[in-house]
């Protein structure tokens, strides 16, 4: 009897992981009508990378339009590791939230001229994952949310004015974090 218990454990063991579906990567998280709703065009492919970087693991997808310069890009930044939770919360205090400018330094950066760097400054944005950092310029932008220890980072190309692509990346964010919490059920 003892036996039986033991070799049913151990089958048990084996066939757990099977069950257990693999996050979804960066190509994953987005559909055609997703991309279009927000960029006016379905992508035409998407282009998957995936790498892992000491505790975090990166899952990167470029999803290419027919007009390119509306290309949009995903990024999906987790733990290695089930233990590695800390490793990204380590990872966005260095990177997001460290790159938020506080009134003083904005104020200052206005009275130095330097106009280029003021448009670049990183700012909070309400109602997306835990927290969410928005970093534009006419040149590039980013939308950074951290969501249940995975940092999502959303660029999407084009000639639209700012607040024109905070928005669309809103939205793509929006559907990121609703299949990655679906997926996690």
């Amino acid at each position: 009897m003892k036996n039986q218990l033991l070799l049913g454990a151990a089958l048990l063991s084996l066939a757990a992981p099977a069950f257990a579906a693999p996050p979804p990567t960066a190509c994953n998280v987005l559909t055609k009508t997703d991309i279009a709703a927000a960029q006016g065009q379905e992508f035409a492919e998407a282009k998957l990378s995936a790498k892992t970087q000491g505790s975090l693991s990166v899952s990167q997808c470029f999803y290419r339009l027919p007009s390119f310069e509306k290309s949009v890009s995903v990024t999906l930044t987790r733990p290695s590791t089930a233990t590695g939770r800390s490793a990204v919360l380590e990872y966005w205090n260095a990177h997001r939230a460290a790159s938020l400018k506080d009134d003083d330094d904005e104020q200052h950066a206005r009275k130095e001229g330097d106009e280029e760097d003021h448009h670049g400054n990183a700012v909070r944005v309400a109602g997306l994952g835990d927290d969410a950092v928005w970093s534009g310029t006419p040149m590039t932008s980013a939308l950074y949310v951290l969501h249940h220890g995975t940092i999502v980072r959303i660029s999407v190309g084009g000639s639209a004015p700012l607040d024109q692509k905070l928005e669309a990346s809103r939205r793509l964010a929006a559907a990121v974090l609703k299949r990655l919490a679906s997926s996690s059920l």
